[in-house]
C-alpha cells in the first residue's frame, strides 16, 4: 500500500451514489481486462502509471492495476504486469481487510478500513491509524491521527460549491473550460487520505463526495528541515471528466535558496 511518505514523493482508493465508473473499457500495455483470481472472475477498473525521471537510474516507473468483482468492488491491487506482487481486499460485515505479503518477513501487516453508510471512517496501518468525518452531504470534512507519538494530527477541510480546500495547502484552479466537470481525485488521495487509501476506493465513492476543479498546482508548508515545495500541474481529462494523464512539477526551496525541480507523469487507464 501506498504509505504517506511515498504519495507525497509522487506529488513531490458497497458502491455508493457518488460512483464515478461504472464499466471498463479496453486495457492495454500488458494489462489484462479480465483475469480469475482463486477462482473468481475480475475485470479491469483502473491501472495507475507513475514515471518518475532520477538522477542515477534514469526513470522510474510503477504500475498499479485494480480488479474489481461482480459487485463492482475493488478485490486485487497487482503491481507491475507479471502478477509478482498481488495484494488482495476482503469484505467482512463494515470491515475491508486490506491483506499484502511482506516479502521478507511472510507476514501480513494489519491494515484495514472500518465502513459506516458506505464510508470509510477509520483506516489502520502500523503504527498509527486516521479517523474521517462527514458531513451530511457525504463530503470530507475532518481527518485526525490521534495515535502519533508527538501528538493529534488534525486537518480540517472546507467546502465552497464542490471545491475543497485546508489551509495547510494552498491550492490554485484553472478557469472552467466548456467541457464540464473536472474530478479531483488526487487531493483526495494526497490531503483527504494521505495515501492511506487505494485510489479506486476513493473514485467510487468510499470517502464521499469527489471533489470538483481542475488543480492548476498547491504549495506545501515548509517541513522540519526548512525546505518548501510547489507542485504545477497539467492534467488531460476524458468526456466523463476523469484524469487520464497529468504531469506534476516540484519545485524544492532548501535552506540556501537553491532550486530542484522534479517531474512526475502519471497515466490512468480505466
Amino acid at each position: 500500500m501506498m504509505n504517506v511518505r511515498k504519495a507525497f514523493q509522487y506529488s513531490l482508493g458497497c458502491i455508493i451514489p457518488f460512483s464515478i465508473m461504472l464499466s471498463c473499457t479496453s486495457a492495454h500495455n500488458g494489462i489484462q481486462e479480465n483475469i480469475t483470481f482463486h477462482g473468481e472472475q475480475l475485470h479491469h477498473y483502473l491501472t495507475v502509471i507513475y514515471d518518475e525521471p532520477t538522477v542515477n537510474q534514469g526513470k522510474t516507473r510503477d504500475t498499479i492495476s485494480y480488479y474489481c468483482n461482480a459487485k463492482g468492488q475493488p478485490v486485487l491491487e497487482r503491481w507491475g504486469t507479471d502478477s509478482l506482487h498481488d495484494c488482495t481486499f476482503t469484505y467482512v460485515g463494515d470491515t475491508i481487510r486490506y491483506n499484502e505479503m511482506n516479502p521478507q518477513t511472510k507476514e501480513h501487516p494489519d491494515v484495514y478500513f472500518i465502513l459506516k453508510d458506505g464510508l470509510i471512517i477509520e483506516t489502520s496501518s502500523d503504527p498509527a491509524g486516521w479517523r474521517y468525518t462527514y458531513d451530511k452531504q457525504r463530503r470530507l470534512i475532518c481527518r485526525d491521527e490521534p495515535n502519533v507519538k508527538c501528538g493529534s494530527v488534525r486537518w480540517n477541510f472546507q467546502w465552497k460549491g464542490t471545491q475543497i480546500s485546508n489551509k495547510n495547502v494552498k491550492t490554485t484552479y484553472r478557469k472552467p473550460k466548456k467541457q464540464s466537470t473536472c474530478y479531483n481525485f488526487r487531493y483526495l488521495h494526497l490531503f483527504g487520505s494521505t495515501g492511506q487509501v487505494p485510489l479506486p476506493f476513493i473514485t467510487l465513492g468510499y470517502m464521499g463526495m469527489i471533489p470538483e476543479g481542475d488543480m492548476e498546482g498547491y504549495k506545501l508548508p515548509k517541513d522540519p528541515q526548512g525546505c518548501s515545495y510547489t507542485i504545477q500541474i497539467t492534467s488531460d481529462y476524458d468526456r466523463k471528466g476523469r484524469p487520464v494523464h497529468s504531469t506534476e512539477i516540484t519545485t524544492s526551496i532548501k535552506k540556501n535558496k537553491k532550486k530542484v525541480d522534479s517531474r512526475l507523469e502519471i497515466e490512468y487507464i480505466w
